[in-house]
């Protein structure tokens, strides 16, 4: 599983062509937690292009897996951010 972060996707959204390369190759390995989805949507909501971009996001939210960010993983997440 590859978990994107909210810059990586954005890049993918932008058009960024390393990105889109790299994505289509491993698209079914691709997966995005709930916590980026939201920081994604967010900033689509306030974009100046606000239904295009939540568009192109929901396109992308359906066809990868999406990962549930809760408690646990953030202490996962924690943890490997002060080792």
């Amino acid at each position: 599983m590859i978990l994107l972060n909210t810059n990586v996707v954005v890049a993918f959204l932008n058009g960024d062509r390393s990105v889109l390369k790299r994505m289509r190759a491993e698209i079914g390995e691709i997966a995005l937690s709930t916590l980026v989805v939201a920081e994604l949507d967010y900033g689509a909501k306030v974009s100046q292009k606000s239904e295009e971009n939540l568009e192109k996001l929901y396109r992308l939210v359906d066809i990868v897996q999406v990962i549930p960010f809760d408690v646990e993983c953030a202490n996962v997440l924690s943890q490997k951010s002060v080792a």
